[in-house]
């Protein structure tokens, strides 16, 4: 009776096995014509039948086919779409496990297929103004590759305009930490279907769309920095949400991150230029021309900067006029007298170059122009001369 029940289950199992290679040839065969709508019903029979006893191999085509199946039943379905990505990295794990890379360029070119029609499919909604869907769809892509950090800027910024706060602020802040400027290239081209010009997300993958005919009419633009966009929004999605106290942190991390950005060179400057204000009030002038120097180091052309720096030097001109009017006419405060000449002399020319630099950047002030004409003739400085005709134009 033993003999006899081990023989009935080893039949069932011979019986059970070919039934499944059977209905995975058929599900091949649907997969070569193209017939997409028959191979669901012998990939159903397949988990029906004692889906844990399938083989590596068939355990993969059973992912691959419905990965196509899920790719190409219905395009316009982007839980389908997004299913079919599933299937097909369960195809790639299972194939680096077994080391049988039996459908790996067919893989790899549908997965490219089905991201790029979603990346269109997401393009299309930011036009159509929903937002909320578009956003889900670029993180999607982004989560599927860590490496289209395109797809993460355009994630946040769906995001930002579908007005769900949390999760942009979430998405600006990995695009900070990632240093993202989206500088360099950017790939367009036409829908051959649609007539639309669709971002593509690289250029490999602009000759592969080219080269199918899906796409035509290549295009290759330079993309500007969107740091600036990047911290703007975030200080603004802050400042909305009542997170004041995060705008600081957030200036320090975008002036670590994009270090060669023109605009937040600025805001450290701002930095060096309020520290030396508040060093000056507090009497300290030494240590404000330190830090007034510090912001001129990042940005030479910073007017306010220029003249606070003369200002201090010419405030020392106070003492040292108090201390010629106490002189007298003896022949040791003469000797002095010559020396605080000299040093007033010295202070002017000091100061001269931040007034001058002053007055290129803000002509229109005259005041200032006055006053730097002054300390040419004061000086005696060749300039005076035609400094003054210029003034008196």
């Amino acid at each position: 009776m033993k003999r006899l029940i081990t023989i009935v289950l080893l039949l069932f199992f011979i019986n059970n096995s070919f039934s499944q290679v059977k209905l995975l040839k058929e599900a091949e065969k649907a997969y070569f014509t193209k017939k997409w709508k028959k191979m669901p019903g012998f990939l159903q029979q397949v988990e029906k039948n004692s889906f844990d006893d399938l083989k590596p191999y068939q355990l993969l085509q059973f992912y691959f086919f419905n990965g196509m199946f899920l790719a190409n039943i219905n395009p316009t379905n982007m839980g389908q779409q997004k299913k079919s990505i599933g299937f097909f990295e369960k195809s790639q794990k299972l194939m680096k496990e077994t080391k049988n890379y039996a459908y790996s360029k067919e893989i790899k070119a549908e997965m490219r297929k089905v991201s790029n029609n979603i990346r269109s499919t997401a393009v299309l909604k930011t036009k159509n103004k929903e937002y909320a869907s578009s956003a889900g769809l670029f993180n999607f892509l982004y989560d599927k590759n860590k490496k289209d950090t395109v797809a993460l800027y355009n994630a946040a910024l769906n995001f930002y305009n579908a007005e769900k706060s949390q999760q942009a602020i979430g998405k600006f802040n990995q695009l900070i930490k990632l240093g993202y400027t989206g500088k360099g290239k950017q790939y367009f081209a036409t829908n051959t279907k649609t007539g639309t010009v669709d971002l593509v997300a690289s250029k490999s993958d602009l000759d592969a769309l080219i080269s199918q005919g899906r796409y035509k009419d290549p295009q290759v633009k330079d993309k500007p920095s969107l740091a600036p966009i990047i911290v703007a929004t975030l200080e603004k999605l802050y400042t909305d949400s009542g997170q004041t106290d995060k705008i600081e942190s957030l200036y320090k991390k975008a002036l670590n991150k994009y270090p060669n950005e023109t605009q937040f060179k600025q805001i450290k400057a701002n930095q060096f230029f309020e520290n030396a204000i508040k060093l000056t009030k507090e009497g300290n002038s030494a240590s404000a021309l330190i830090e007034y120097e510090k912001a001129l180091v990042i940005n030479p052309d910073f007017p306010e900067a220029n003249l606070n720096i003369a200002a201090i030097l010419l405030n020392k001109d106070n003492d040292i006029v108090k201390q010629m009017n106490s002189l007298t006419t003896s022949p040791s405060d003469k000797i002095k007298y010559k020396q605080l000449v000299e040093d007033r002399n010295t202070n002017f020319n000091k100061a001269i170059p931040y007034l001058e630099k002053y007055h290129k950047l803000k002509p229109e002030n005259k005041q200032i122009g006055n006053t730097l004409l002054t300390l040419y003739k004061s000086t005696k400085s060749p300039k005076a001369a035609s400094f003054e005709a210029l003034l008196n134009k």
